[in-house]
């Protein structure tokens, strides 16, 4: 058996090259994590009127993006890829 080997380097997004089904799902994740994650803000900024947007993102951690994660792929529906291609 021969094997070639192909040095990728770690700048390039190689995702999609290397996985072609990622291509829908990895827009798909991060459209839906993106309108999470100002969801958040939006309601933290509601529930304490002091805050400014600056203020309420650095208050973001690890934690509330690993529950976003957890969310979404809880939510996560094959269909909603279908749509934001509609939506391109």
């Amino acid at each position: 058996i021969e094997e070639k080997v192909v040095f990728l380097p770690p700048t390039a997004n190689t995702t999609s090259i290397l996985q072609p089904l990622n291509q829908d799902v990895i827009p798909c994740f991060k459209a839906m994590y993106t309108k999470l994650t100002l969801s958040w803000i939006h309601s933290t900024m509601d529930a304490d009127p002091n805050l400014n947007v600056m203020e309420c993102w650095k208050s973001f951690n690890i934690a509330d993006s690993a529950k976003h994660l957890n969310d979404l792929i809880s939510e996560y529906d094959p269909s909603m890829e279908r749509s934001l291609k509609n939506h391109k």
